[in-house]
């Protein structure tokens, strides 16, 4: 997905400091003809879906609200498109590497249409005042497997991003999500917004609607990337 880093402050890319060298059990026998490795990059947006609007109060339907809430935002309407990061190497059929990420994540094969990708990630090292922009950045992703870990120190969490595609190894479509959230932080009038404009490789999670407080807003766009060798 094509997000500017330098209006992205909680992207892709700062998950990225959470990943790990991990390795994984295959289930489904690759061609014995493939060679590893190679790599496979995103060709083209394969479906974009409408922009939808929501607050603590439901969905915001006026296209004017809408326009104005992500005028400023990366990602979005026609910019929803492959980026020159859009690339993975799979070093073995069980492990693989995104350009924009750090570190080997796991590949699993649970049949023969799907691949899924599987990195962990933790927030317990890292300051406390950033743990609820990445923690909204992980819970968005309907894929991803967050828990909340108590410690002697308080909490810490920790979990997996979870990317499923459809299609084999050297073809593949990628939901995406991209998204604008805005958290309004402070007491009452004395507060102020803060911003996340960021993307995921998976669907919108629904259930993420229900963390929004009043003066809260998110605007999210889903469509999927094909990737192709």
């Amino acid at each position: 997905m094509k997000l500017n880093p330098a209006k992205s402050r909680f992207s892709l890319l700062f998950i990225a400091l959470f990943t790990l060298v991990v390795s994984c059990v295959k289930h489904e026998t690759p061609d014995p003809d493939m060679q590893f490795p190679f790599s496979v990059k995103a060709t083209a947006v394969a479906s974009k879906g409408n922009v939808r609007l929501f607050t603590q109060g439901g969905e915001v339907t006026d296209e004017s609200v809408i326009a104005r809430f992500i005028a400023d935002a990366e990602g979005f309407n026609a910019k929803f498109e492959v980026a020159p990061t859009d690339i993975v190497t799979f070093h073995t059929d069980s492990t693989a590497e995104f350009k924009a990420l750090t570190g080997v994540i796991k590949v699993a094969v649970p049949t023969s249409n799907k691949l899924v990708f599987r990195y962990p990630f933790t927030l317990d090292k890292i300051q406390p005042s950033m743990w609820q922009p990445l923690l909204d950045h992980q819970l968005i992703a309907k894929t991803n497997i967050t828990h909340t870990v108590p410690t002697a120190t308080g909490f810490t969490h920790v979990g997996e991003v979870v990317q499923i595609a459809s299609g084999d190894y050297q073809s593949f479509e990628l939901p995406a999500t991209v998204y604008k959230l805005s958290r309004w932080v402070g007491q009452g009038d004395a507060g102020a917004s803060s911003y996340i404009n960021s993307g995921v490789f998976s669907p919108f999670n629904e259930d993420f609607l229900e963390t929004l407080r009043p003066r809260d807003t998110i605007a999210f766009q889903e469509g999927s990337l094909r990737f192709t060798k």
